[in-house]
């Protein structure tokens, strides 16, 4: 499905200098410069028998510390360009998708 948008090259598990990102969207900057936003997208998978509580919070936190390795790689921010990057980050257990979140920087959390 990706691979048939005109605007990204999407990178599967694409060797960064901190290992594999699951899904790069990576902007064609090269034809349309006045892009502005490029992903990541960090997939988890919890175990079935794994308790509630783990799949969320463990899944999602492994997959946030991944997303901001990948991001902070020479690679993906050589590619973005003047993008705004976006991360997000999946957990399914089994075939439900229990979390679909975007990180959103520090700055920009609300209480």
């Amino acid at each position: 499905m990706t691979a048939q948008n005109r605007f990204y090259r999407p990178i599967s598990e694409a060797d960064t200098q901190e290992g594999y990102a699951d899904l790069f969207l990576c902007p064609l900057l090269e034809i349309y410069p006045d892009m502005k936003h490029s992903y990541i997208i960090e997939l988890k998978y919890a175990k079935y028998k794994d308790s509630e509580k783990p799949c969320g919070r463990t899944g999602g936190m492994e997959g946030i510390a991944q997303a901001n390795r990948y991001a902070d790689s020479y690679r993906v921010k050589n590619a973005v360009g003047t993008t705004q990057l976006h991360k997000i980050v999946v957990v399914y257990k089994g075939m439900e998708m229990r979390v679909c979140e975007e990180i959103v920087p520090l700055h920009e959390t609300h209480n």
